[in-house]
């Protein structure tokens, strides 16, 4: 299941589809957010972007959950042979461990707390962006202590990989958005989606 191949966890495939999900999450607000920016889709208001930032609030706190009970399954049914995995992980990359639970929970978790964050048209990309770095990070931190052992820093190559992959990603999202109506035509539930509150 993963690259520590005598490593087992029974939620690691959970995890994965956590990161990826939050992050799925998070570059959509980041899409609307630009899209809105630039004077298109005037139908979607504050509302949604609210449900994107509860959206993201949840998915963080759920991330957060299999990010410890992966560990904590693994420590209540003493499984020692297990440990492995979080034992080069935490010893030699103390700093990544701890970074990786302020970048991926600690910070969002705080800010999408706040209603205001999340209406705020630049607090909230920033939340947003901060989410996608912070997964990626959250990745290489799943492989490369697995790969390479002891002593490995992020350089200019993990950085470069990850700008070039997002760079046409964005780009091939955009060049399609281009091509389609951003909203849905005679669609029955269109009025009732742009016409709700989310409360207080």
């Amino acid at each position: 299941m993963s690259v520590d191949a005598h490593w087992y966890s029974t939620i690691f495939g959970v995890y994965n589809f956590a990161t990826s999900w939050v992050s799925a999450i998070a570059f959509i607000a980041l899409i609307l957010m630009y899209v809105k920016s630039q004077g298109y889709l005037s139908i979607a208001n504050k509302e949604h972007q609210h449900d994107l930032g509860k959206f993201m609030f949840a998915f963080t706190v759920f991330w957060a959950y299999i990010w410890l009970f992966q560990y904590l399954l693994i420590w209540y049914a003493h499984i020692p042979e297990e440990m492995m995995y979080y034992q080069i992980r935490y010893e030699n990359y103390k700093p990544f461990f701890l970074g990786n639970f302020i970048l991926n929970f600690a910070l969002p978790f705080l800010f999408l707390l706040m209603r205001s964050a999340k209406r705020n048209k630049w607090v909230f990309p920033a939340i947003a962006s901060l989410m996608i770095v912070g997964h990626y990070f959250d990745v290489w931190f799943m492989v490369m202590p697995g790969v390479f052992g002891p002593g490995v820093h992020i350089g200019l190559l993990d950085i470069g990989i990850f700008v070039f992959f997002l760079g046409l990603f964005v780009f091939w999202i955009l060049n399609q958005l281009q091509k389609r109506g951003l909203v849905a035509i005679n669609h029955p539930y269109l009025e009732e989606s742009v016409y709700h509150e989310t409360g207080v």
